[in-house]
């Protein structure tokens, strides 16, 4: 039996079992995925029937809660053929991303705010609130304040 997954999966990934029955009947042979720590065969997670096959690559979907599980190849549910095990992590346990990838802050928002005078210019708003009110006026139909064009649109 081989995991043809990785050893360490997160939950309810596919985890691919590569089996063979080396010895005896193909008959009543079944997976079973089971905590690693369940010794009774009756009490599995999920189970997968091998349909009288000789081998084959099966695919379950890993348990949600994190943990050691066990695939067993079992026969008439009362003899272990062969057994692998792996783990399902938590996906907050994986490293996180590297510095610099999306999602990633550079620098602490709550400390990295700019200053509250550089996030209201007031000369600029004052510049804009007297441009609005020489259009609106009439006395001028475009005025330039900062970059920004103010005006009536012709």
């Amino acid at each position: 039996m081989k995991l043809v997954s990785k050893g360490i999966v997160e939950p309810w990934t596919q985890v691919k079992i590569k089996w063979r029955i080396l010895e005896g009947a193909a008959t009543d042979v079944f997976l079973g995925l089971y905590d690693s720590a369940q010794q009774d065969l009756c009490r599995y997670d999920s189970s997968v029937v091998c349909h009288d096959r000789v081998s084959a690559t099966s695919v379950m979907v890993a348990p949600l809660l994190p943990g050691y599980y066990t695939i067993r190849l079992i026969r008439d549910e009362t003899t272990v053929l062969a057994f692998k095990t792996f783990q399902v992590i938590s996906p907050l346990d994986k490293e996180g991303p590297k510095r610099g990838q999306p999602g990633i802050w550079r620098q602490d928002p709550e400390t990295a705010w700019p200053d509250v005078d550089e996030l209201h210019n007031t000369v600029l708003h004052e510049s804009l609130l007297s441009a609005m009110a020489e259009v609106k006026a009439g006395s001028s139909s475009n005025v330039a304040v900062g970059g920004l064009r103010v005006g009536v649109k012709d």
